[in-house]
């Protein structure tokens, strides 16, 4: 019972680890975007 326990936990952990560490790249990728809108017509 706790081992399958602790393994779902550790499922969980993991996935939530990865959901950070992509919605970290989209917000990165949408400043990237949104730099290059505001600073395109300039160049």
């Amino acid at each position: 019972m706790s081992m399958e326990f602790s393994h779902q936990m550790r499922g969980i952990a993991k996935s939530t680890r990865v959901c950070i560490q992509v919605e970290w790249q989209l917000q990165s990728l949408t400043l990237q975007c949104s730099t290059s809108d505001t600073l395109g017509p300039l160049l």
